[in-house]
This record gives structure tokens, C-alpha cells and sequence, in this order.
């Protein structure tokens, strides 16, 4: 049932920056769709955490899903005004999306 539900097995309690920092390891490695589970459960500890809405919509972007990744990116900014990572991120979502469609 969790794995149906999108959720990550949990065996000990996990901190927002845990599961973070398990997603960036797996976003460097080109696993976004895991990434972006686990970002998503970062934001399920910590829904205030801008790292997390920074990386899930850079997990999202980098699988194609850039309209779903700007709402992220602008949550970020949303937490962290000046977040210029956030910033940079969702300009260059912009500009791959406006590629495809061109």
C-alpha cells in the first residue's frame, strides 16, 4: 500500500534533511523520479524547507514535467526570498520548455 501511495519505506525516523540529502545522491546519479520521492518526503517533515521544493523541481524539470517544476521553484523563492539557486533553476525550466514547444 505505501508503495502505491508514492511513499518511502521508513525504518527510523527521518529527518527533512536526510531524506534530502538521500535525494541529492540520487539526483546526482540521474535518478530523478526516486529523488523526487524522496524530496517529497522532506517536504511531508518539513513543508517550509526550500532546499527540498528547490531539488524536487529540478527532479521534475530534468524528467520533462517543467509545469509541474515551476510551482516548486516559485515555492522556494516563497520561503527564501533572493533563493538565487531556486531563481536560476526555474529560468532555465522556463527556457527548456519554451525549447520544446518551439
Amino acid at each position: 500500500l505505501a508503495y502505491a501511495k508514492g511513499e518511502i519505506p521508513v525504518t527510523v525516523s527521518q529527518t527533512a534533511r536526510d531524506y534530502l540529502n538521500r535525494g541529492f545522491a540520487l539526483t546526482n546519479r540521474g535518478q530523478h523520479l526516486d529523488a523526487a520521492l524522496l524530496y517529497r518526503q522532506a517536504l511531508k517533515v518539513d513543508p517550509n524547507f526550500a532546499d527540498a521544493y528547490n531539488n524536487l523541481g529540478w527532479s521534475l524539470a530534468k524528467m520533462g514535467f517543467y509545469s509541474e517544476a515551476f510551482p516548486a521553484f516559485e515555492q522556494a523563492v516563497r520561503i527564501q526570498p533572493g533563493y538565487s539557486r531556486a531563481i536560476n533553476n526555474l529560468a532555465w525550466a522556463r527556457t527548456q520548455l519554451a525549447l520544446v514547444k518551439e
